[in-house]
């Protein structure tokens, strides 16, 4: 399973949107995908960002992943 990251989402829009294109209608990718097709819709519009449900059904780990930023005035991590 793939992880991705929350500013990923536009990849996952990306995704989506090349299977719609190549061989599925919206309704039928949403059915493969076990979401509504209203639900992708907005998705596919940017209205709403891809939920977990999705995010697994498209392969990837939906678990949000957290790095500490390295702090500049300090020098350290």
């Amino acid at each position: 399973m793939r992880t991705v990251k929350t500013e990923s989402a536009l990849e996952i829009v990306d995704q989506l949107k090349r299977r719609i294109g190549y061989d599925l209608q919206l309704c039928a990718l949403a059915q493969e995908l076990g979401v509504s097709h209203s639900y992708l819709s907005e998705v596919l519009a940017g209205k709403k960002t891809p939920g977990p449900k999705l995010i697994r059904a498209l392969g990837y780990d939906p678990t949000p992943r957290y790095t500490k930023k390295a702090n500049p005035d300090r020098g350290t991590p």
